[in-house]
């Protein structure tokens, strides 16, 4: 068994990748930041996903003493704004390598 989890998150249009983070932070924020769990997110950076601009931010933080890493990716696709999250135990990593892999692949713009 391992942990992870993937949420998929749009808008049925695009906005500036900017935007959608301005008003997806307060509820990420809001939700890790009250499990006292060591919360500490990066500064968003510039990638692609699909061939499209991304902003992708990495963070970190413990769920009952075991430690998690995530990625939350925001890029705008066929008129849609859309948000991927990506979460796992650390220990799990290898595990889910394949999983997340075929998530990845499934996406098409």
């Amino acid at each position: 068994a391992s942990s992870g989890l993937f949420i998929i998150s749009w808008f049925e249009f695009e906005q500036d990748p900017y935007e959608v983070l301005d008003i997806l932070m307060p509820i990420f924020n809001e939700k890790y930041g009250e499990l006292d769990s060591g919360f500490k997110i990066s500064d968003p950076e510039n990638a692609r996903f699909l061939g499209n601009p991304a902003l992708l931010l990495r963070y970190n933080l413990s769920v009952t003493d075991l430690q998690h890493s995530g990625e939350k990716l925001i890029f705008n696709c066929n008129g849609k704004s859309i948000s991927l999250l990506f979460q796992e135990a650390v220990e799990d990593h290898e595990k889910n390598l394949d999983g997340f892999n075929q998530i990845n692949n499934s996406i098409k713009c």
